[in-house]
C-alpha cells in the first residue's frame, strides 16, 4: 500500500475523544471535514475514457456483451453485471459487477434479480459515474438477473441524466408461458426508465430463418445486439464524415423516444443505395409497416470515396426515401461519411424513434396503463396462431435416421413447407425401405 492510500485511509478515520488533548478548534473541524468529503467526490471524467458504456445484464446479456467485446466496438466500454459469479469468472469482459451478495445467481425468478440490484446500488452508481454519457443495457429477459435487475440499472442511468438505451430480447413462444410472461413485465418495467428500447423478438428472428440451425439462429440474435449498439456508436465515432452527424444528433433522436428501430445493411453495384435501404428496411429487427409512423429520423450513408464515391444520383435515392415520412417526421438528418475499406460498397444506417405523440407530448404516464397492459403486449410479440394453422408431425425411428432417402428428403425441404404432402412421401420412402428390407432377408 502507498502512502497516498495510507493517508486516505487515515483521513476518514475519527480520532477518540479520550484522546485529544486540545481544546476544539471549530475552524480546523470544518477544514477536516471538507478534506474528508473530497475523499468521496466523485473523480472528475478522464477524457481518455469512453463517454459510450455496454452493459449486459444476467447470463444472456453478458453472453451478448462478451459477444460484441471479442467482436470490437471502436470507443466503448464494456461491463458485465450477475448475480453469477462463476459466470463473471469466466467473461473475457474485464469490468465485472457481481449483484447482490452470494454469487449463487437469482434461480430464474425476476424478484431475486430486482433484489440483487437494489443491494448493490452504490457499486451500480459507481459503474456509471466515470464520465458515462450514453449506455446500453443489454439483458435477455424472462430470466432471473437480466429481468428483475435491468430495470433497477436503467433507473439509476435515468437518474444520472446519461441518455438509456435498453436493448433486450425476448423468448420464444415454445419457451414456457411463465418465461414470456416474466419478459414482457420486465420489459413494461424497463420502458418507464429507458429513453429508447430496441427489441428484438427470438420468436420473429426464428420464424425469419427457418432454414438456418438453431444456434446459428441464437447466434444472429448476438449478431443483432452487437450490430444496433455498433451501428449507433459508429455514426457518433466515424472520423471520416463530411456531412457530419454527432452525438447530440444521435441523442435527439434517442432522448425520450421510447420505441427505437436502427438497422445497417451493405450493398454493391448498380442502385447500391436503394437496395442497401431495403435490405436494412427488411431486417428481422424492423416492423416494416410501423416505421413510417416515426417522428424522428437518422440516416447515414459510408462510403469509399477513392474507389466508389457517392453521386448525386444516389442521393436523390436517399431523399426519395425520406420523402415517406414527410407526413409523421418533426426531425430529419442523414449524414455522410467515407472510409475507404468498404471499396465498392455503401453501407446504410437507418435509425429511426417516436412513434407515441401522447407519450412525447406527456400523455399518460406508464403507471396510468390499463390492466390489461400484459396481454396487449403479448399478443403485440406473439400473435395468435391461425385458427387453421396445422401442423405435421414425423417421429423418426432408428431405421429412417439410417434412411438416406428420408433424409434427403427432411434436408431439402423447408420446414415451413413440409406440409401434409411431404410427410406422406417421407412415410412412403419409410414404407418403401421397411419393405426392400424384408425381400431382402
Amino acid at each position: 500500500m502507498s502512502d497516498d492510500q495510507v493517508l486516505d485511509f487515515i483521513s476518514v478515520e475519527k480520532v477518540p475523544a479520550a484522546q485529544t488533548q486540545a481544546p476544539v478548534d471549530n475552524e480546523a473541524v470544518a477544514e477536516r471535514q471538507q478534506a474528508e468529503s473530497i475523499n468521496f467526490k466523485l473523480p472528475e471524467r478522464n477524457k481518455l475514457l469512453p463517454i459510450i458504456k455496454v452493459v449486459g445484464v444476467g447470463g444472456g446479456g453478458s453472453n451478448a456483451v462478451d459477444h460484441m467485446f471479442r467482436k470490437g466496438i471502436r470507443g466503448v466500454a464494456f461491463v458485465n453485471c450477475n448475480t453469477d459469479e462463476g459466470s463473471l469468472d469466466r467473461s473475457p469482459v474485464p469490468m465485472h459487477l457481481l449483484l447482490g451478495k452470494d454469487g449463487l445467481g437469482a434461480g430464474n425468478i425476476p424478484d431475486k434479480g430486482r433484489q440483487a440490484a437494489e443491494q448493490s446500488l452504490d457499486a451500480i452508481r459507481s459503474m456509471l459515474s466515470d464520465g458515462t454519457r450514453m449506455v446500453f443495457i443489454a439483458a435477455c429477459l424472462g430470466g432471473g438477473t437480466g429481468t428483475g435487475a435491468a430495470p433497477v440499472i436503467a433507473r439509476e442511468a435515468q437518474a444520472l441524466g446519461i441518455l438509456t438505451i435498453g436493448i433486450v430480447t425476448l423468448p420464444m413462444r415454445s419457451e414456457s408461458r411463465a418465461k414470456m410472461r416474466n419478459a414482457l413485465r420486465g420489459l413494461e418495467q424497463m420502458e418507464s426508465y429507458v429513453d429508447a428500447m430496441i427489441v428484438i423478438n427470438n420468436q420473429k428472428l426464428f420464424d425469419f430463418y427457418k432454414d438456418t440451425p438453431c444456434v446459428t439462429a441464437y447466434g444472429y440474435a448476438d449478431d443483432m445486439l452487437y450490430n444496433a449498439a455498433g451501428s449507433i456508436v459508429d455514426i457518433i465515432m466515424s472520423k471520416g464524415y463530411y456531412h457530419a452527424v454527432d452525438f447530440h444528433d444521435v441523442e435527439e433522436v434517442l432522448r425520450k423516444g421510447q420505441k427505437a428501430y436502427i438497422s445497417t445493411a451493405f450493398a454493391e453495384g448498380p442502385a447500391r443505395v436503394t437496395k442497401a435501404i431495403s435490405q436494412a428496411l427488411n431486417s428481422p429487427l424492423l416492423n416494416y409497416d410501423e416505421m413510417y409512423a416515426a417522428h424522428k429520423i437518422l440516416i447515414s450513408l459510408t462510403f469509399s470515396q477513392k474507389k466508389a464515391p457517392l453521386m448525386t444520383d444516389e442521393m436523390n435515392e436517399v431523399m426519395d426515401f425520406l420523402k415517406g415520412f414527410e407526413q409523421t417526421s418533426n426531425w430529419v438528418k442523414y449524414g455522410l461519411a467515407m472510409d475507404d475499406s468498404l471499396d465498392q460498397k455503401v453501407k446504410v444506417t437507418i435509425l429511426v424513434s417516436g412513434f407515441n405523440e401522447e407519450d412525447e407530448a406527456g400523455g399518460e404516464a406508464e403507471e396510468h396503463r390499463p390492466m390489461d397492459q400484459l396481454q396487449q403486449l403479448y399478443n403485440k410479440y406473439y400473435p395468435p396462431i391461425p385458427a387453421d394453422k396445422q401442423y405435421y408431425i414425423y417421429t423418426f425411428t432408428p431405421e429412417s435416421l439410417d434412411n438416406n432417402d428420408v433424409i434427403a428428403k427432411v434436408t431439402s425441404v423447408p420446414t415451413y413447407r413440409r406440409n401434409a404432402g411431404v410427410l406422406n412421401e417421407i412415410k412412403g420412402l419409410e414404407r418403401k425401405a421397411a419393405q426392400s428390407s424384408k425381400t431382402n432377408k
